[in-house]
């Protein structure tokens, strides 16, 4: 009779154990943001007749963890949408991917940069149903001219293992999908522009490569597709954007405390060259519209995360820049990880998408031109980008 009260003894230990372990792993396990695809109705009026209809949000979702999700703001219904993409494409097994980095609409399409997934989505902008892919090793910005689409690369899938591999762009026919070409640039290249001259400027971060980060632009001649030469900026350059009159704004990551803001200009035998004195300014994401420069300025955190921040907005005109504080009259306090601003251009509005603590849900704001907050809703892991789509014609 002892060996079964032991054996009793045992059991109840075993059952104990699972108990005490799931309760544990169910403790630990990070806030969920949302198990499905929902939508709410946000308090403003709809706007019927809007040219722009809408914006698709991408969250990243934590790196690895393979949770990236699409939300769509309808302006038309006032009505945000979460996760369109796992509801309109229920067949999609897994849902769209890992590590969102990109969104941006070219003709009615729609392309989702999955960094950790290598590869980019492509979508109907108005359906949000999937058209196809384009495998590309750790991918990280997606540009487009008439006929192609262009992917920055770091061409290996894990270019933090070997930091000295050179990345490139990798080019893809925009009808079938198919990758055209590639070419090699510096290293670890993020943002591209593409310009007057059949040229296309790059960024090569180096991102890995501390503290011997790469300060150069590559410059890409696309009716050959081929690398012309260098123009050298400031270290870690991340973002580009064109003004009005033809200059090209880039900005520094401020890693180490360093982050400066670099103009430069094509003359007219398409050769490059700073047209002026660095700006210090530590940008963490800048946005041109109608001529002025909105941004957020401030610190990175060891883990990459945003500090000290404020968000400004300056002329993009002129040898002096002078950046004053963007008007926000209420809910300023409550962003706490900012990752980037966008400007609706046929309202004026401004968005903000914050990670808050990288984990759950974040937040988007839209403040109006004068800085009244309109609305605010909850989105996916990590909200990163916006993409606008416009009304449909034809």
């Amino acid at each position: 009779m002892m060996w079964q009260a032991g054996r009793r003894a045992y059991y109840w230990c075993v059952w104990l154990g699972i108990v005490c372990f799931s309760a544990l792993a169910i403790g630990c396990r990070k806030e969920e943001y949302y198990p499905r695809a929902t939508h709410e109705r946000i308090s403003i009026e709809p706007v019927p007749d809007a040219e722009i209809v809408g914006f698709y949000l991408l969250n990243s979702g934590g790196k690895g963890d393979n949770e990236a999700t699409l939300d769509y703001f309808d302006y038309t219904t006032s009505t945000y949408y979460r996760n369109v993409y796992a509801e309109r494409n229920p067949e999609a097994v897994p849902e769209l991917g890992d590590n969102g980095v990109d969104v941006q609409v070219w003709k009615g399409r729609l392309y989702v940069v999955l960094n950790g997934s290598h590869r980019v989505e492509v979508l109907d902008a108005y359906t949000t149903r999937r058209l196809g892919s384009v495998a590309v090793n750790d991918c990280r910005r997606v540009a487009f001219d008439s006929t192609s689409g262009y992917v920055t690369s770091y061409y290996k899938r894990s270019a933090q293992q070997d930091p000295r591999q050179l990345g490139g762009v990798v080019r893809f026919d925009l009808q079938s999908l198919a990758i055209t070409g590639g070419i090699t640039v510096g290293y670890q290249p993020e943002d591209m522009l593409v310009l007057k001259k059949n040229t296309m400027l790059v960024t090569n971060s180096g991102v890995y490569n501390a503290p011997d980060y790469d300060d150069r632009l590559s410059v890409i001649d696309l009716e050959n597709f081929t690398q012309r030469g260098y123009v050298r900026v400031g270290q870690m350059p991340w973002e580009l954007a064109e003004d009005t009159r033809g200059n090209v704004w880039v900005s520094t990551r401020p890693a180490g405390g360093r982050g400066q803001i670099y103009k430069v200009r094509q003359d007219d035998e398409g050769s490059f060259m700073q047209n002026s004195s660095p700006i210090g300014f530590k940008c963490l994401s800048m946005a041109p519209y109608n001529g002025t420069l909105y941004a957020i300025g401030g610190e990175l955190s060891p883990g990459g995360r945003p500090t000290n921040f404020a968000f400004w907005k300056a002329p993009m005109r002129g040898i002096v820049v002078d950046f004053s504080p963007i008007a926000m009259k209420q809910g300023r306090n409550e962003i706490e990880s900012p990752t980037s601003l966008v400007v609706n251009p046929e309202t004026r509005e401004y968005l903000v998408t914050d990670a808050r603590n990288y984990t759950s849900s974040g937040m988007l704001y839209c403040y109006s031109a004068s800085g009244n907050l309109l609305w605010r809703v909850r989105t996916g892991i990590i909200p990163r980008k916006i993409a606008f789509v416009w009304r449909k014609r034809g």
